[in-house]
């Protein structure tokens, strides 16, 4: 803010830039009083500057809010800009400046708390991409080594069909064999795979029963003709 004031030409440009930064902690209202009192004062002087205050400010605020907190906030916590930013949105419509306060660090324990339950619930990790929403621990396979191409739940198609790995990121990435492990989305909701209707495992393929119906009847067909 202090900047584009004294760009713009205001003449209380650090009295107006401190000011700011202070509303800037009272949610909601706090923006708008301090622009309007920056815009006034601006106005005193020139329409012009008054419009070029009133830029500036929300300018200011909007890049406060939406790129410089969330960065600063996932750098101290690892936690995605996105979800840190929601956190912050949730807890100043629930609790104010304090809300505001706690958001992050109550996400970032809820974050820990998840992986732990699905680590421990599924005997499996919870996979990492670069640029996802949610960031865990990195799936590893027998020896050890990361293998990005698995997802979370089961689905191998998923990184496929997700945005969350870029072509410049892993332009060959592929879907290893995976190990002898039951589906976690089953031990975490107790659905089961041949379930149908609200009840049915969205992660469950309905093709592959017919595949069976398809391959057995062509194997008897085969050993029919044989026999004959």
């Amino acid at each position: 803010a202090f900047i584009g004031f004294t760009l713009i030409g205001h003449p209380y440009a650090a009295l107006m830039a401190i000011f700011t930064g202070i509303m800037h902690l009272v949610p909601v209202v706090g923006p708008w009083v301090s622009a309007a009192i920056a815009t006034v004062l601006g106005f005193m002087f020139s329409p012009m500057l008054a419009l070029w205050t009133l830029v500036v400010t929300m300018v200011a605020q909007n890049v406060t809010d939406n790129v410089i907190s969330p960065k600063v906030m996932q750098s101290s916590v690892q936690v995605h800009p996105i979800m840190s930013l929601t956190a912050l949105v949730i807890g100043s419509a629930l609790m104010g400046p304090i809300g505001m306060v706690i958001a992050i660090p109550l996400c970032a324990a809820l974050k820990g708390i998840f992986v732990y339950y699905f680590e421990n619930e599924t005997g499996r990790q919870l996979v990492a991409y670069d640029g996802a929403v949610f960031k865990g621990t990195p799936y590893r396979d027998a020896e050890g080594n990361p293998v990005a191409a698995y997802d979370a739940l089961g689905d191998d198609t998923f990184i496929y069909e997700s945005e969350l790995i870029g072509n410049e990121t892993a332009p060959e990435a592929q879907a290893m064999p995976r190990p002898e492990l039951d589906n976690p989305w089953i031990k975490l909701s107790g659905l089961q795979p041949d379930a149908t209707g609200f009840f049915k495992n969205p992660f469950a393929k309905d093709d592959d029963s017919n595949s069976d119906d398809d391959t057995n009847t062509g194997i008897d067909g085969s050993m029919d003709d044989d026999e004959q």
